[in-house]
This record gives C-alpha cells, structure tokens and sequence, in this order.
C-alpha cells in the first residue's frame, strides 16, 4: 500500500546489489515499507533466478556512499537544531520544521537531491 511494484522491484534489484543475505533484503523491503507508513501485515517471499542481479563492489560503495552523505545531512540537522534550543528555550516544533525545510533545502555540494519516482 505505500510501495508500487515498480519500487518494489527496483528495491530489491538494488538490495540484490550490495547483500547476498536474502532473509536480510526482505527484511529491508518490510522495514521500508514500515518507514513509509504502511501498518498493513506484510509477508515477503523473495525468489531469484540465476539471472539476478548479483552483488557488485560498485553498488556496495555508492551504498555506502549515500548512508554517509544522509548521516552528514543528519548531523546537519540535529546540529542545528541543538543550536536552536541553546539560542531560545521556547523554540516549537513548526519553527524547528522550517529551520530543518530550510537547511534541507539549501544546495550542498555533493549531496544529489532526491528524484521524483513518479
């Protein structure tokens, strides 16, 4: 209910490219469903054919790439909003959100914006 198939199977194509773990990918594939919203039961039952993709050095770093530059965004964000709470004590959530938008949305060298998928 929150992933077309479509994600689905570009999920898992690039799950098959970085882990060999199969149990692993399908928890992942529930786990992001999960962080999407979904609170329907969920089963997944993953089959693969020799032609699945296998994992490849490539797909591993630009994994691994992407988990640094979101714990970078990340650090960005608490940072700031650390700083908010030590300037004023009363600081809302909506002021946070628009502080947090607004750091989101500046450009930042060498982080990709993320892609509509539809």
């Amino acid at each position: 209910d929150v992933m077309s198939n479509k994600e689905v199977l570009d999920f898992i194509h690039k799950e098959l490219q970085i882990r060999e773990d199969r149990g692993q990918i399908c928890d992942n594939l529930i786990e992001e469903c999960f962080q999407r919203g979904s609170r329907d039961n969920m089963s997944v039952v993953l089959v693969t054919f020799p032609a699945a993709p296998v994992v490849n050095e490539e797909a591993k770093q630009k994994d691994e790439e992407e988990k640094r530059k979101i714990a970078k965004i990340t650090d960005s964000i608490e940072e700031k909003v650390r700083e908010m709470y030590s300037e004023n004590k009363m600081v809302t959530v909506a002021n946070a959100l628009i502080e947090v938008d607004s750091l989101l949305n500046t450009k930042r060298p060498g982080i990709q914006e993320p892609q509509d998928t539809e």
